[in-house]
């Protein structure tokens, strides 16, 4: 003990060098270990978008993911190049070419892993610059020496959102108005996904005229753009002025028409004469109605009005309901030679649908008429048939 005690008194700067050194490389381990288990320390965060929109990302996520990996395997002592090789292709890597104690120990560092969390606390989305995000680091298994901890970082970089008319999205609505003059309704479509489907008021629809200005209020919905790329200003209300209704003059071959039926009626009554039996048809008017396939989609549940909300139907798909097309009715009575004084006629129609009116002209030399397809019998009286066709039709003659 003495010459212990000698030995530290005659060396005294040797030994408090060499403590210091002790310290030192004790300290510089430490600093080392903190840092290296400090998971958090080493994350990097990305904002992108546009400002009141903006999304963040952890930047370095897979190349943090690769460092915890790397020292999990190395904490159960996996050779360096098997590390490299299942670090840099995980999935490719072959790991039944491994010993079955290795393949336990990698096992077992995944597992590991999956204690593990990193993740956004709070808000990540719909962001906008200053706004703050915190990540945070969560470790749940005291094998591993990974520290939690959490950073939080200060949004900023996002871009700055264009201002849009809501004009542009008007324009983007497709408006026909179909049918007659004074009862006219309207047809809407659009490309738009966040037009198509909506239902949009309108008032009066089924009594519109050329002149009317009615006003559309558009979906919210179709204003807000998710990117935040765009910021619409203006109002989600528009005017519009209906034209291009039918009425009486928008017609101009009245005659062919008649000619067509009164031809068919010619046919029609050849077919029904018997033995010295005749029969003659007499015109009594002509009518032009609106022509729909589908036209329970323009009336309410409840009733024979027309519907004020309409449909916005997809720009991209044929539909007849947005095409202004037309039929004809045309009333005769059928009376017999044979008839008595007192004997009622018979009341007939000839109807011809989908009609198209171009330049002032229906196409009805394009179609084949007959009496068996366009010729009926009436089950009401000639003014219950007018009234009814009057509802949303008009007298030609």
């Amino acid at each position: 003990m003495e010459k212990f005690k000698t030995f530290i008194t005659q060396n005294k700067k040797l030994v408090y060098g060499v403590i210091a050194i002790i310290i030192i490389a004790a300290g510089a381990k430490i600093g080392y270990d903190y840092h290296s288990n400090n998971i958090i320390s080493r994350i990097e965060v990305k904002f992108y978008g546009y400002n009141g929109h903006g999304d963040a990302v952890i930047r370095n996520a897979e190349s943090v993911n690769k460092y915890m990996t790397r020292r999990v395997l190395q904490k159960d002592h996996i050779k360096k190049d098997v590390i490299n090789k299942i670090v840099s292709h995980p999935d490719t890597f072959d790991y039944s070419m491994l010993s079955s104690e290795d393949q336990y120990k990698i096992q077992s560092s995944i597992e590991d892993l999956s204690s593990t969390r990193l993740e956004f606390k709070g808000k990540s989305t719909e962001l906008k610059n200053g706004d703050k995000v915190t990540v945070t680091f969560k470790n749940s298994n005291s094998e591993l020496s990974f520290r939690d901890g959490k950073k939080t970082f200060t949004v900023k970089g996002l871009k700055k959102s264009t201002k849009v008319s809501s004009n542009k999205i008007f324009n983007q609505l497709k408006i026909k108005a179909l049918g007659i003059n004074g009862k006219g309704q309207i047809a809407l479509s659009s490309k738009n996904s966040d037009l198509i489907n909506s239902n949009i008021k309108v008032k009066n629809n089924g009594h519109l005229s050329n002149g009317d200005v009615i006003s559309l209020t558009l979906p919210k919905a179709a204003f807000k753009d998710s990117s935040g790329k765009h910021q619409y200003t203006g109002s989600r209300t528009f005017k519009y002025k209906i034209s291009g209704l039918i009425d009486s003059k928008s017609i101009t071959n009245v005659d062919d028409i008649t000619d067509a039926t009164d031809t068919v009626m010619s046919d029609y009554t050849d077919d029904k004469q018997f033995a010295d039996e005749k029969y003659t048809s007499k015109f009594v008017n002509l009518y032009v109605t609106p022509y729909n396939e589908n036209e329970e989609e323009y009336y309410d549940d409840d009733d024979n009005e027309v519907s004020s909300k309409v449909e916005v139907t997809d720009a991209s798909e044929n539909s007849t309901s947005s095409s202004n097309k037309l039929s004809i009715v045309a009333i005769y009575s059928v009376n017999s030679s044979d008839a008595d004084d007192d004997d009622e006629p018979e009341n007939v129609a000839v109807e011809v649908n989908n009609l198209s009116l171009n330049d002032g002209k229906l196409n009805i030399k394009d179609k084949k008429i007959t009496s068996d397809d366009n010729v009926s019998t009436l089950s009401d009286s000639i003014k219950t048939y007018e009234r009814n066709l009057e509802v949303s039709g008009l007298k030609l003659k």
